[in-house]
């Protein structure tokens, strides 16, 4: 219930991971990114619209999703 995945371009997940764990977000413990995916440790009792919207600055594209 605390895991979320995004999958990425290849050339985009560690500058994307990098800025999520530096934006300080509450919502986010912290990022391991793959290849193509970044593997995100949600705080308790966040749901998914609450982490939707704080990655929205990072990823403007992620309320399409």
């Amino acid at each position: 219930a605390n895991i979320a995945v995004i999958k990425t371009l290849f050339f985009f997940k560690q500058k994307t991971a990098y800025e999520i764990d530096n934006a300080s977000l509450h919502e986010i413990i912290g990022t391991i990114a793959g290849d193509d995916t970044i593997m995100m440790v949600v705080s308790e009792g966040c749901s998914r619209t609450d982490v939707k919207q704080a990655l929205a600055h990072i990823i403007p594209d992620i309320n399409r999703i």
